[in-house]
Protein backbone atom coordinates (compact mmCIF):
# COMPACT_ATOMS: atom_id res chain seq x y z
CA UNK A 1 0.00 0.00 0.00
CA UNK A 2 2.77 2.01 0.73
CA UNK A 3 4.82 2.09 -2.50
CA UNK A 4 1.59 2.02 -5.21
CA UNK A 5 0.01 5.16 -5.85
CA UNK A 6 -4.01 4.85 -4.96
CA UNK A 7 -6.35 3.59 -7.19
CA UNK A 8 -10.10 5.70 -7.68
CA UNK A 9 -13.08 4.91 -8.10
CA UNK A 10 -16.04 6.87 -9.53
CA UNK A 11 -19.68 6.49 -7.59
CA UNK A 12 -21.10 6.57 -10.93
CA UNK A 13 -19.90 5.33 -14.32
CA UNK A 14 -21.87 7.57 -15.95
CA UNK A 15 -20.79 10.96 -14.00
CA UNK A 16 -17.11 9.82 -14.88
CA UNK A 17 -17.78 9.27 -18.44
CA UNK A 18 -19.56 13.07 -18.53
CA UNK A 19 -16.61 14.64 -17.06
CA UNK A 20 -13.93 12.39 -19.28
CA UNK A 21 -12.55 10.21 -16.66
CA UNK A 22 -12.90 7.63 -18.75
CA UNK A 23 -14.51 6.80 -21.93
CA UNK A 24 -18.36 6.22 -22.55
CA UNK A 25 -18.95 2.56 -23.07
CA UNK A 26 -15.83 1.22 -21.42
CA UNK A 27 -17.83 -1.99 -20.30
CA UNK A 28 -14.88 -3.38 -18.12
CA UNK A 29 -14.25 -0.19 -16.56
CA UNK A 30 -18.09 -0.10 -15.52
CA UNK A 31 -17.95 -3.62 -13.89
CA UNK A 32 -15.18 -2.86 -12.14
CA UNK A 33 -16.76 0.19 -11.05
CA UNK A 34 -20.05 -2.14 -10.28
CA UNK A 35 -17.80 -4.58 -8.07
CA UNK A 36 -16.49 -1.77 -6.34
CA UNK A 37 -19.61 -0.09 -5.00
CA UNK A 38 -20.77 -3.35 -4.09
CA UNK A 39 -17.53 -4.96 -2.35
CA UNK A 40 -17.91 -0.93 -0.42
CA UNK A 41 -21.70 -1.91 0.25
CA UNK A 42 -21.20 -4.89 2.04
CA UNK A 43 -18.68 -3.42 3.88
CA UNK A 44 -15.45 -5.33 2.57
CA UNK A 45 -11.55 -4.08 3.84
CA UNK A 46 -10.65 -3.71 -0.42
CA UNK A 47 -7.39 -3.00 -1.82
CA UNK A 48 -5.48 -3.75 -4.83
CA UNK A 49 -2.42 -5.14 -5.23
CA UNK A 50 0.52 -4.60 -7.81
CA UNK A 51 3.39 -6.95 -7.88
CA UNK A 52 7.28 -6.71 -8.33
CA UNK A 53 6.44 -7.30 -11.86
CA UNK A 54 3.70 -5.06 -12.48
CA UNK A 55 0.63 -7.58 -12.47
CA UNK A 56 -2.17 -6.34 -10.69
CA UNK A 57 -5.12 -7.47 -9.00
CA UNK A 58 -7.87 -5.31 -9.05
CA UNK A 59 -9.36 -6.10 -5.54
CA UNK A 60 -7.92 -7.80 -2.54
CA UNK A 61 -10.17 -8.59 -0.10
CA UNK A 62 -8.91 -8.60 3.73
CA UNK A 63 -10.30 -9.55 7.15
CA UNK A 64 -8.62 -7.11 9.00
CA UNK A 65 -5.23 -7.26 8.11
CA UNK A 66 -5.09 -10.84 6.51
CA UNK A 67 -5.68 -11.13 3.17
CA UNK A 68 -8.55 -13.54 2.07
CA UNK A 69 -9.93 -13.11 -1.36
CA UNK A 70 -8.86 -11.91 -4.53
CA UNK A 71 -10.95 -10.43 -7.86
CA UNK A 72 -10.23 -9.48 -11.07
CA UNK A 73 -12.49 -7.64 -13.15
CA UNK A 74 -12.90 -7.86 -17.40
CA UNK A 75 -15.30 -8.06 -19.77
CA UNK A 76 -14.76 -11.71 -21.36
CA UNK A 77 -11.48 -13.55 -21.44
CA UNK A 78 -12.28 -14.75 -24.89
CA UNK A 79 -9.15 -12.91 -25.53
CA UNK A 80 -5.68 -15.31 -24.92
CA UNK A 81 -4.12 -11.86 -24.14
CA UNK A 82 -6.55 -10.97 -21.45
CA UNK A 83 -6.95 -14.58 -20.38
CA UNK A 84 -3.51 -14.55 -19.87
CA UNK A 85 -3.00 -11.24 -18.08
CA UNK A 86 -6.13 -12.12 -15.57
CA UNK A 87 -5.19 -15.64 -14.23
CA UNK A 88 -1.22 -14.20 -13.93
CA UNK A 89 -1.71 -11.99 -11.81
CA UNK A 90 -4.36 -14.13 -9.72
CA UNK A 91 -1.41 -17.09 -9.95
CA UNK A 92 1.44 -14.37 -8.48
CA UNK A 93 -1.19 -13.17 -5.50
CA UNK A 94 -1.74 -16.83 -4.55
CA UNK A 95 2.33 -17.23 -4.56
CA UNK A 96 3.13 -13.73 -3.05
CA UNK A 97 0.03 -13.30 -0.15
CA UNK A 98 -0.95 -16.73 -0.05
CA UNK A 99 -4.73 -16.04 -1.13
CA UNK A 100 -6.97 -19.32 -2.43
CA UNK A 101 -10.18 -17.85 -2.96
CA UNK A 102 -9.80 -16.65 -6.90
CA UNK A 103 -12.24 -14.87 -8.49
CA UNK A 104 -12.33 -13.72 -12.34
CA UNK A 105 -15.88 -11.69 -12.92
CA UNK A 106 -17.12 -10.94 -16.39
CA UNK A 107 -19.97 -9.90 -18.45
CA UNK A 108 -21.07 -13.20 -18.57
CA UNK A 109 -18.90 -16.19 -18.43
CA UNK A 110 -19.00 -18.49 -16.12
CA UNK A 111 -16.86 -21.64 -14.98
CA UNK A 112 -13.31 -23.24 -13.44
CA UNK A 113 -10.23 -21.98 -14.23
CA UNK A 114 -7.31 -25.24 -12.94
CA UNK A 115 -3.91 -24.05 -13.47
CA UNK A 116 -0.56 -24.56 -11.97
CA UNK A 117 -2.52 -25.95 -8.75
CA UNK A 118 -4.84 -22.91 -8.83
CA UNK A 119 -8.54 -23.11 -8.87
CA UNK A 120 -10.36 -19.87 -9.98
CA UNK A 121 -13.59 -19.36 -10.42
CA UNK A 122 -15.14 -17.52 -13.32
CA UNK A 123 -18.27 -15.60 -12.42
CA UNK A 124 -20.68 -13.06 -14.64
CA UNK A 125 -21.49 -10.14 -13.09
CA UNK A 126 -24.92 -10.92 -12.67
CA UNK A 127 -24.26 -14.11 -10.46
CA UNK A 128 -21.50 -12.53 -8.52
Amino acid sequence: MLSNLAKYYSVDHALAASNGIWKTGDLSRALELIVCNELLRTNKNIFYWKSKKDFEVDFVITNGIEPISAIQVCFDIANADTYERETRALHAVTLELGIEDLTIVTRNERGVINEKGVKIQVKPIIDW
